[in-house]
């Protein structure tokens, strides 16, 4: 199982992420999409119910843990309930989880084999 890499965030906090591209991620979006692969191919799937599956998975399965973070000046305890939260009331705080999750370069080489490999089967798949 992929347990994340860690991303410094300033001032002595840090998140521990996934990447988009490991199989734990795509697995999440597979599991979470399947019931709607017609609406989905077909483009007839609402953009606010898939923003609230990508916001499951971004809390759910990309975020691992964090240290450091706090709101209001008091730490926060990481948990997936308060990840989603975070998703969803600070649009800044996605927008950086996103941006690390997306950075391939920024994983080690295992997990970017992984993303190539899995690439080419679905390639092959078609």
């Amino acid at each position: 199982m992929d347990e994340g890499q860690w991303f410094d965030l300033g001032d002595g906090a840090r998140i521990r992420l996934r990447s988009r591209d490991s199989k734990e991620v795509r697995n999440a979006i597979r599991r979470a999409t399947r019931p709607h692969q017609a609406a989905i191919r077909a483009d007839r799937f609402p953009m606010e119910k898939m923003e609230a599956i990508m916001t499951d998975v971004m809390a759910g399965t990309i975020i691992v843990d964090w240290e450091g973070i706090t709101e209001g000046g008091k730490p926060v305890a990481f948990s997936v309930d308060t990840a989603r939260r975070f998703v969803t009331e600070f649009p800044e705080f996605r927008r950086i989880v996103d941006a690390f999750a997306s950075d391939l370069a920024a994983f080690n080489q295992e997990q970017r084999q992984e993303g190539v490999e899995a690439l080419k089967k679905s390639s092959a798949g078609k």
